[in-house]
C-alpha cells in the first residue's frame, strides 16, 4: 500500500539515518500475529522471526520511531488516505464515527490524557483515554483521534467534522445515540428506545440516515478487533505522545488486517492461522547457517497470490 515510501519520504526530509520505517513496520506487523509490548516486541518477537533488518535495531530505535510517527501522523494519514482512495477505490461517500474508552492498569492520572471518566468497558475505577475512529462503509479506518479520558462523546463532534472536511469527503454522517444527544441537551430526549442521528448534510433522506446508523456496526467491529486481536490494551506507556503513537500503530495494523480480509474474503484470525504454515528453518552447518523456507499449505500459497505477495524463495540466505 506504499506505507513504506510515505514514511521514508517523511524521514528523508529530516535527514534521519536511524531505521525508523523498519522499526515502525516491525511494531505494526507485531500487532497482527502476536501483539506484545514494545519491550516484548524487541526482546522476544524480533528474536523469533526472520527479519534481518531487526538485527540492526535496538529498543531505543523503536521508541524514537514512535516519537517520529506521532510528529508526522497528520501527513502520513493524509498521504495514506489519498493513496488508498485510488488503490482500493474506497467508498468514502459514507463515513461512520464512534468512540471507545481504553483504560490503564494504574491509579495515576495526568493532566493531559490519562483521566477518569465514563468508561464504555466498565472500568470507571481506572484512568483512561477516549479513542475516536472514522471508518468507511467497508470498514477501512481513515482517521483516528485520542482524547483525554474525561472527554464526553458529544464534545468531540466539531473537531471530527473539521478534520474530515479536510479530507474532501462527499458526505460525513455522524451518528449519536439518545444518550449522547441528551448529554448535550438533557431536555431534548426523555424516551427510551429512541436514537437520534446528527448529520452535516441536510439533503440526506431519513432512509439514508437510518442506513448510516446501521453502518455504525463497522466501527463497532473495528473496536472489537482493536481490543481482541490487535490488543490495543494494556497500554504500556506513560508519555502522552507515545500513548497517541501506540494508538496509531494499532490503527495501521487494523488497516492491514481489513485489506487482507477484503481481498481474501475471510477473517484475519482465519487468515493468520493459515499463513502460519509458512515456516523458516535455520539449518546450522560446520561452516555456516542456511535459512530455508517451507512453502506452507496450498491455501496459504493461494492467499499470498491473492494478496499479490511473491512466494518466498526456497533458500532465503546463507551465512
Amino acid at each position: 500500500m506504499g506505507i513504506r515510501k510515505i514514511i521514508e519520504d517523511a524521514a528523508r526530509e529530516e535527514d534521519r539515518t536511524a531505521p525508523l520505517e523498519r522499526a515502525i513496520f516491525a511494531m505494526v506487523a507485531n500487532r497482527c500475529p502476536a501483539p506484545r509490548s514494545k519491550l516484548g516486541c524487541y526482546e522476544r518477537w524480533l528474536e523469533d522471526i526472520y527479519f534481518p533488518e531487526g538485527k540492526t535495531m535496538n529498543l531505543y530505535h523503536l521508541y524514537r520511531a514512535m516519537d517520529f510517527l506521532e510528529d508526522h501522523k497528520k501527513e502520513i494519514e493524509e498521504a495514506l488516505y489519498r493513496r488508498l482512495a485510488d488503490l482500493l477505490n474506497m467508498d468514502v461517500d459514507l463515513v461512520s464515527y464512534d468512540t471507545t474508552s481504553v483504560h490503564f492498569e494504574t491509579n495515576d492520572e495526568d493532566e493531559e490524557l490519562r483521566r477518569r471518566g465514563y468508561s464504555k468497558n466498565g472500568r470507571s475505577d481506572a484512568p483512561q483515554i477516549v479513542v475516536g475512529m472514522a471508518v468507511t462503509r467497508d470498514g477501512y479506518p481513515v482517521k483516528s483521534w485520542v482524547f483525554p479520558g474525561n472527554t464526553t462523546d458529544v464534545t468531540t463532534i466539531e473537531q471530527i467534522k473539521t478534520d474530515l472536511r479536510g479530507r474532501r469527503l462527499n458526505r460525513c454522517i455522524f451518528v449519536a445515540d439518545a444518550g449522547m444527544v441528551s448529554e448535550a441537551n438533557p431536555a431534548m430526549l426523555r424516551r427510551d428506545g429512541m436514537w437520534v442521528i446528527h448529520s452535516n448534510d441536510d439533503s440526506l433522506s431519513p432512509e439514508d440516515l437510518a442506513l448510516a446508523y446501521k453502518q455504525l456496526i463497522r466501527v463497532e467491529e473495528a473496536w472489537r478487533t482493536m481490543k481482541s486481536t490487535i490488543k490495543i490494551r494494556p497500554v504500556f506507556h506513560r508519555n502522552t505522545d507515545r500513548i497517541r503513537s501506540h494508538v496509531f500503530l494499532c490503527v495501521l495494523s487494523l488497516l492491514l488486517e481489513r485489506v487482507a480480509e477484503h481481498e481474501c474474503g475471510d477473517t484475519w484470525p482465519c487468515l493468520r492461522e493459515e499463513l502460519r504454515s509458512i515456516k523458516i528453518g535455520q539449518l546450522l552447518a560446520p561452516h555456516g547457517t542456511v535459512y530455508q523456507t517451507s512453502p506452507g499449505s496450498l491455501h496459504a500459497r493461494n492467499l499470498l497470490k491473492t494478496l499479490k505477495i511473491d512466494p518466498l524463495p526456497s533458500v532465503l540466505a546463507v551465512e
